[in-house]
């Protein structure tokens, strides 16, 4: 009986080579050993939001300070911007209605009642 070959995820490194193929088809254990390790290179290899060799990240020089001392100077205008977002951006209106709904939300609770004049119910009738 013919070994069936095993579908290695190739998320974490690149896909395998010749010589993964070849030892994946004689000795599937030791292919997936060595995915396995290749897997935990990959995420020791660092963090790639820390790398400075990419394009978008090489004039990205954040402040290490606290979040206070970052933003003292310039409270004024952030608060400003925040608002004018807030006003005329759907994007931001969105996420601020969305973290809205998740902190007060869990908190609220439906309690219908109903217009017993306008329905012509007595208080009895509207209380059942």
């Amino acid at each position: 009986m013919k070994a069936k070959p095993l579908k290695l995820p190739t998320h974490l490194s690149d896909p395998p080579n010749l010589l993964d193929r070849a030892i994946r088809a004689v000795a599937p254990g030791m292919a997936m050993r060595r995915m396995q390790a290749r897997g935990m290179l990959a995420i020791a290899d660092g963090y790639n939001g820390g790398a400075r060799d990419r394009t978008a990240l090489r004039n990205w020089r954040p402040g290490t300070g606290s979040a206070n001392a970052d933003t003292t100077l310039d409270r004024t205008d952030l608060r400003a911007r925040s608002r004018d977002l807030a006003r005329n951006n759907p994007t931001a209106c969105a996420a601020i209605n969305a973290n809205v709904t998740s902190v007060i939300g869990t908190g609220l609770s439906m309690r219908p009642r109903i217009d017993a004049r306008s329905l012509n119910l007595t208080d009895e009738e509207a209380g059942a």
